[in-house]
């Protein structure tokens, strides 16, 4: 008989199937024919077998040789087929053993030399072939490693087919042969990215543990350089090592992907992270022939990120719908299908709104209502339905900043944080012990609602409510059943300071509080609210003598702790004589509360509903809400007095006519949707709204207060023993409150050491000694600073330095809390009174809210202002935001515009993409200025430069730049096209010759046509196809033409939005690991740059 069998495996999906090949020798004209359903690639194996064959020594006999794969119905693909076959040929030619080749199964690519070339595949087809019975297997010496991670087989690795022959018996001599190589594996990082390294966002970092904890997908929201992708980053890090069974199943993909394996299998979660232009066949799987694993399959047992998830076609994103429900994706086409595993936890990620800064303390966003509604709709809502946890990120302060590099702040490291997550799922693979799943996320909702899992009625009641109001389906109530059990507190260790009600942890009021306003209360008569706001970091409240500044204290430190509490009686607080002159007998006092209009805060408004927010923003977003404060909503009280109680009554006017100027019906039935889903009774639209503001309580957000009195000395009496908890400080006790800083017990070390060395180089900083040290004796009554090597009492140093470190001690001592200061800058010199902004601003995690007449505290670019004036004999408040608000303010003063509004040096650009490109350049010729502190930047559009002139007194509709400071830079485009204009216009050289006949000034002319010229070509078509969905520029970008115009960008007839490109470049310039051809900047832009930044530290006395 001239028939010789062996195997090979077939691989379908991430399968594998025996197949038995059969090779044949017959009589008749010399010829190779192969049968049983080959592919292409495989077909073609009829040439490499017979070349590989002659060129190892081994020649096949010339006769017809008839190769059959079975079973025939089984489609085979690949070329894995080569060394089956071919030994399969030598033993029907009795060139081999043939009871040698039926005992293995054999895998391999055969060169036309003879040499077997490693394939991929190899660890599940070898799997595939031990659980169909096979005990031995054969295959390329570079894929040896690889089949020896699957335990019970022996494996044989062979360099050649003449290797392969001797080894079945063959009568050859062997001959040595270099083995092909497979590249190595990527060395795995020696540590993982640690969680511990994210700042703020505490309720997000808990969300991310509870997803690794219970398996649950998530969606995160929140404006660029929030931390979304920082944190998806890091939950693979959380997630406990594979199991053998994952293990093996990850390495199988990694395997049919062709990547390389580190010679072990892989125990640790896959993290797969596709770009938003990847298509529908990159995500999910699939090809033409060859059915191809997808993002979804090789992140599965681990983490599949979608960063900027809006920007992902809408089909694409659609085409994880039926994974997400199953953990496994089914690909089909008409001659094959296959199933690949997709059990991954899935992250989207998602700006706000197309432009990134909707809900942003710090820019305003661009965006229409409509525009705002329609970004995040293009994340499906039967996807949306499917992810388990929503999280809403922001951006951190420089408070939160300084507060973490110093070790203030608690933060979950990913070791702490996976040992919870370990303990979690542990907990609860014991309960569903009896059950095929062992994650929650896996648990269907019909086994959580039978018993006796079933939850009670009251834990349901909500989801109930929602469930009947159409809010919420019936795969999203199985969803919220799920995460309930993954939060049951017997699975799950809360913070301390989340307890019970973990998953509705409050914002902090750092982020919400926006301000008071008050109408109707001492030297405040006028009967329209004035209104101290929106407060940053630091707030001053100025003007002249007796304009109202102490009064305006008062609201914060006497009437907001009052109204917070609910309800107070006039004993309390003297209403009848607080108000003004002349009010009105029937006018109430008024007190009002403004809030920041964060994604926290919305998500109280919203009370769980779904899709609810976007139209309840854009009904606080009103006028008459705002005032003209962007992004914060104002709650005016009346204060009511029945029987010696005052009560705060929430005025409902504003509320009708919000209504009232709605358009469209969506926003009010939305409102009253809520309100009903709430259990809160529906009334009227305007009701309902008030209710649902009322529900919410803003004066919650309202903080403790901490006021510094204005007789301020340092003492050591004990009898004020908490300052923490003091509502008024005058000095007394601080000795001892920083004695207790400085030598603290071991349960407050950690908290308390960094805010003593936080004192202590505000204190080198002030007296100019890097060696300088505060410190008490040890009973705590005296206090002395270390200077020059010299122990020294503090009050030697000088009254003006004692009230410095005074406030500063008090400021650090209050935790979390708005300090109140009367003015500040009694005895200090302006640089002491800038060194203790900076400190108070940046240092502490408290706001500071102080009153000054002192120009020099003005011109601080971290505080917020409000200028408080005498009109018709009573207090007006108004924001100074405007550099001409602020200007009108410093001339209330009595001082010149120029000595406080800017900063000590201008740069005049053409619009915001200048801005963008001028700063960072600054950043990188001296990284220590800081715009706003050493510069400013105005703009003075490219159409208004003729009217622009240091000298010119007829145009006094302009601003003219010598009156606003003569320290300064202009950057002008050159406009110098080459052929109609060779040189710049004169108008333009009229203001560069204004500027050079200044000693003062420096005049930058772009080299070429525009700033964007002076970015490199391949960094500027990068930014491009990132925000036009992979389209790019033209493929010429001379110098003599703006490279942006209008038509540029190929396939898009407008211009391109040359502030998103800016900002763009800037980010992909940063990116760590990311290099260019050549540097980012081209021509004389880093020149320039340093010639400017050069100017700039001269301005400020560097």
């Amino acid at each position: 008989m001239t028939v010789a069998r062996t195997e090979a495996v077939a691989l379908v999906g991430v399968g594998g199937q025996l197949v038995e090949v059969e090779a044949d020798i017959s009589d008749g004209l010399p010829g190779f024919v192969l049968i049983g359903l080959p592919d292409t690639s495989l077909g073609e194996a009829r040439d490499r077998v017979r070349a590989a064959a002659a060129n190892s020594g081994c020649a096949l006999p010339p006769r017809k040789l008839t190769v059959n794969l079975s079973p025939a119905a089984l489609p085979k693909q690949g070329a894995s087929f080569d060394l089956a076959i071919a030994v399969a040929a030598l033993a029907a030619s009795d060139l081999v053993d043939r009871q040698s080749i039926d005992r293995v199964v054999h895998i391999g690519e055969l060169g036309l030399d003879g040499r077997l070339r490693p394939v991929s595949g190899v660890l599940p087809a070898v799997l595939g072939a031990v659980r169909a019975g096979a005990q031995r297997v054969m295959v390329p010496t570079a894929n040896a490693a690889e089949a020896t991670l699957v335990p019970g087989v022996r494996v044989v690795g062979v360099a050649s087919l003449r290797e392969a022959a001797i080894w079945h018996g063959g009568d050859f001599t062997p001959e040595e042969v270099e083995p092909l190589t497979l590249p190595a594996a990527a060395p795995r990082p020696e540590s993982e990215l640690d969680l511990g390294e994210v700042i703020g966002n505490r309720a997000a970092v808990e969300g991310l543990v509870v997803a690794a904890a219970g398996g649950h997908h998530t969606m995160m929201v929140g404006p660029p350089g929030s931390g979304k992708s920082m944190l998806a980053a890091r939950l693979p890090g959380l997630l406990p090592d594979l199991d053998v069974e994952s293990a093996l199943e990850v390495s199988s993909i990694r395997s049919l992907c062709g990547l390389p394996l580190s010679g072990e299998l892989e125990r640790r979660p896959p993290f797969e992270s596709p770009h938003h232009s990847c298509s529908a066949t990159a995500l999910v799987g699939g090809g033409s022939g060859v059915l191809r694993p997808g993002a979804v399959s090789r992140a599965s047992r681990g983490v599949l990120f979608l960063d900027e998830a809006p920007e992902f076609p809408a089909h694409v994103l659609d085409g994880l719908r039926q994974p997400l429900e199953s953990g496994e994706i089914q690909l089909q086409r008409t001659a094959v299908g296959a199933v690949f595993p997709a059990r991954f936890q899935l992250v989207l990620a998602a700006n706000p709104c197309g432009c990134g800064q909707y809900g942003s303390r710090d820019v305003p966003c661009e965006c229409t209502p409509f525009a705002r509604r329609r970004y995040l709709t293009r994340v499906s809502g039967p996807l949306v339905d499917r992810i388990d946890i929503h999280l809403r990120l922001t951006r951190i302060d420089a408070a939160q900043f300084h507060l973490a590099t110093d070790g203030a702040v608690d933060t979950t490291s990913t070791a702490e944080a996976r040992v919870r997550v370990e303990r979690a799922r542990e907990r609860a693979a014991v309960r569903l012990a009896s059950t095929p799943w062992r994650l929650n996320s896996e648990v269907p909702g019909a086994w959580l609602r039978a018993e006796p899992q079933r939850l009670a009625a009251a834990d349901t009641a909500d989801m109930d409510r929602a469930l009947e109001g159409g809010t919420l389906t019936m795969r999203g109530y199985d969803r919220v059943l799920r995460l309930k059990r993954t939060r049951e507190k017997h699975l799950w260790s809360y913070p301390e300071d989340m307890g019970d009600n973990a998953e509705k942890a409050l914002p902090r009021w750092q982020e919400v509080f926006a301000g008071l306003g008050v109408a109707g209360y001492r030297s405040y008569g006028h009967t329209s609210v004035q209104r101290f706001g929106p407060i940053g970091n630091v707030h001053l409240v100025a003007g002249q003598n007796n304009a109202g500044k102490s009064n305006a204290l008062r609201v914060f430190a006497e009437l907001g702790p009052l109204v917070s509490k609910g309800a107070f009686y006039q004993h309390q607080f003297d209403i009848a004589g607080a108000l003004p002159d002349g009010w009105p007998t029937n006018q109430p006092l008024v007190v009002s509360i403004g809030l920041r209009l964060t994604d926290e805060l919305m998500d109280l408004f919203t009370l769980g509903t779904t899709n609810s927010e976007p139209y309840l923003r854009e009904f606080f977003e009103y006028d008459l809400f705002s005032h003209g404060s962007h992004g914060v909503v104002w709650f005016d009280y009346d204060i009511v007095i029945e029987e010696n109680r005052c009560t705060p009554k929430l005025r409902g006017d504003v509320f009708q006519q919000r209504i009232d100027s709605l358009r469209t019906p969506e926003i009010s039935q939305t409102i009253s949707q809520v309100v009903s889903i709430g259990n809160l009774g529906s009334v009227s639209p305007s009701r309902d709204a008030m209710r649902l503001v009322q529900h919410v309580n803003p004066w919650r957000f309202f903080p403790p207060v901490t006021q510094l009195a204005a007789a301020r000395q340092l003492t050591a009496d004990d009898d004020e023993t908490d300052l923490i908890e003091q509502q008024s400080v005058s000095g007394r006790g601080l000795i001892k409150g920083l004695q207790n800083l400085a030598h603290p017990d071991s349960s407050n070390r950690r908290r308390d050491a960094p805010r003593y060395e936080a004192i202590n180089r505000f204190v080198r900083d002030v007296l100019d000694d890097a060696e300088a040290r505060i410190d008490t004796n040890a009973r705590g009554t005296e206090l002395f600073v270390k200077t020059n090597g010299v122990d020294r009492e503090l009050h030697d140093l000088g009254s003006g330095i004692e009230h410095l470190v005074l406030i500063a001690v008090a400021s650090t001592l209050a935790q979390d809390t708005l300090v109140i200061i009367e003015e500040p800058e009694l005895f200090l010199h302006p640089s002491l009174q800038r060194k203790l902004l900076t400190y108070i601003g940046n240092q502490t995690s408290n706001h500071f809210l102080a009153s000054t007449h002192s120009a020099h505290l003005l011109d601080s670019a971290s505080s917020s202002i409000s200028h408080v004036e005498l009109v018709d004999g009573f207090s007006q408040a108004r924001p100074a935001i405007e550099p001409g608000e602020r200007a009108a303010l410093v001339s209330d003063l009595g001082y010149r515009a120029s000595d406080l509004v800017q900063a000590n040096f201008l740069v005049w650009v053409e619009g915001p993409s200048d801005r963008t490109y001028i700063r960072e350049l600054i950043r990188l010729a001296n990284s220590n200025l800081v715009e706003g502190s050493h510069y400013s930047v105005m703009f003075y559009g490219g159409a208004l430069l003729r009217h622009l002139s240091f000298d010119d007194p007829e145009v006094d509709d302009f601003i003219k730049m010598r009156a606003i400071n003569r320290k300064a830079a202009v950057v002008i485009d050159s406009d110098i096209d080459g052929a109609q204009r060779t040189a710049i216009n004169q108008t333009k050289q009229r203001v560069v010759d204004e500027f050079r006949n200044d000693e003062f000034g420096l005049a930058w002319v772009t080299a070429a046509y525009t700033i964007e010229n002076y970015v490199h070509h391949d960094l500027l078509r990068q930014a491009v196809a990132d925000l036009y969905g992979g389209k790019t520029l033209a493929m010429e970008l001379p110098d003599t033409k703006s490279p942006l115009k209008k038509g540029s960008v190929m396939g898009r007839k407008s211009e391109p939005s040359k502030t998103l490109i800016a900002s763009r470049v800037i980010e992909l310039a940063s990116e760590s690991g990311r290099t260019w051809t050549s540097a980012p900047w081209r021509l004389d832009a880093l020149e320039m740059a340093h010639r400017l930044a050069a100017e700039i530290g001269k301005a400020n006395g560097n």
